[in-house]
């Protein structure tokens, strides 16, 4: 793997609960009644899982699926993450979701703004449905004092100790 950078954690509160356009993919889980920001916030920074690095190979980061998995531990671990089956169906566990690669279908063929244009070959974003392949998850690097969790539906590149 590459070098290692140093990760942050940026969270956009937002006044709504529908998913953003933006994302390809989404799925809910529930949180405890009343759970607030702070608890986890606090649920994640009291394991000493800070600080964390991604590997870059190039100008990707890898390692960010790994800390998602980490963050769900440990939210459920404290009770303010109710479930980890996702609430639509199929019922998926997160850690299932987590070891797929989803992307917009695309389409290749003549695409032009007007009638009056000339036609190019060009490649198109699908307004509907997405797709999925397996897709093994990239470890990212963590403080020694942290135990990682392990899970047998976490499918990882590498074993913990590599």
């Amino acid at each position: 793997m590459g070098p290692r950078v140093l990760g942050s954690l940026d969270i956009i509160v937002r006044p709504r609960v529908t998913p953003s356009w933006r994302h390809r993919f989404t799925r809910s889980f529930p949180l405890a009644p009343h759970t607030t920001f702070d608890q986890l916030l606090k649920s994640v920074t009291s394991r000493g899982m800070m600080p964390f690095y991604f590997q870059q190979v190039g100008f990707a980061r890898f390692g960010c699926r790994d800390a998602i998995s980490q963050f769900a531990a440990a939210w459920s671990t404290d009770g303010l993450l109710l479930d980890l089956l996702c609430r639509e169906n199929p019922r998926t566990h997160i850690y299932q979701l987590l070891g797929r690669r989803y992307s917009w279908p695309t389409v290749t063929g003549a695409v032009t703004t007007s009638d009056e244009e000339e036609e190019e070959e060009g490649v198109v974003r699908t307004t509907r449905g997405f797709s999925t392949a397996q897709s093994y998850i990239q470890r990212g690097v963590w403080p020694k004092e942290y135990e990682h969790v392990e899970h047998p539906l976490l499918e990882f590149t590498s074993r913990p100790d590599a």
